[in-house]
């Protein structure tokens, strides 16, 4: 297994668990304890883990996290033309998902006002707009509130999205490659998952500088997404990719 995907793996058991040992990552993985330790190191500098004697116990990456403000401000031309574009798929639309990304919520600044659908979020920042919608009804999944990214943390509720589903299930994320849609943040990751599964329609939002970016988590691959809306046409090999998935370009 490459170094990469077995730090992926590390970091969403400890999304699950909170704390490992060495000697279990050993195990589960079939390597030597000093590359186990020199993971951890990795991850430890990301501000993904914190190391204690023997064990690597779970931390939210938030001081290495641009702040919410920060990345709603940045390649903003990029967002409101990726928006403009994603309204066109509301038509007919009754029921979405939107995550807690800036992206999405320059979606939401751009919906047509007199749109009348129901929407499930984490998105603490599409409160603010959605309460000037009357047409709009709102689900709030809940959770503790996560002050420097702006969304709800339903790791230590009862999350109910099993039983939800949606025509429409819009996300973002930190980067993209030829291998799937990647997260830097460990805790929405599981709720993005299952709205995914249960959307009739699934769509990714992101900008051609997310192309390559990496992070640690694993959203999921190019075969959860039908549509990818973004700003430019792809690069030649991730253009083979999302051909092979059936994954409609838009841009």
């Amino acid at each position: 297994m490459r170094g990469d995907i077995r730090r992926k793996e590390i970091c969403e058991i400890l999304q699950v668990q909170h704390s490992i040992t060495v000697v279990s990552l050993v195990e589960r993985f079939g390597v030597c304890a000093m590359t186990i330790r020199r993971d951890l190191d990795m991850l430890e500098a990301q501000n993904m883990l914190r190391r204690v004697h023997g064990r690597a116990i779970y931390r939210a990456p938030y001081s290495d996290v641009e702040r919410y403000e920060s990345r709603l401000s940045r390649n903003i031309d990029q967002k409101k033309h990726i928006a403009n574009i994603a309204q066109k798929f509301l038509r007919g639309v009754r029921t979405i998902y939107l995550d807690g990304s800036t992206t999405c919520t320059t979606f939401l600044e751009h919906f047509p006002p007199e749109i009348s659908l129901t929407i499930y979020t984490n998105n603490v920042p599409a409160l603010n707009i959605l309460v000037d919608k009357p047409k709009i009804t709102t689900y709030i999944f809940g959770g503790m509130l996560s002050g420097p990214m702006r969304f709800l943390d339903s790791t230590y509720v009862k999350f109910r999205g099993n039983e939800i589903f949606v025509d429409a299930a819009f996300i973002s994320c930190t980067g993209y490659d030829t291998g799937g849609i990647i997260s830097h943040d460990l805790l929405p990751v599981n709720e993005r998952r299952i709205m995914l599964k249960n959307a009739a329609a699934t769509y990714l939002l992101a900008d051609s500088e997310k192309y390559g970016k990496a992070g640690p988590i694993a959203v999921c691959g190019w075969d959860a997404i039908d549509v990818f809306i973004t700003d430019a046409a792809p690069k030649k090999q991730l253009a083979a990719t999302l051909q092979k998935n059936n994954v409609r370009v838009v841009y």
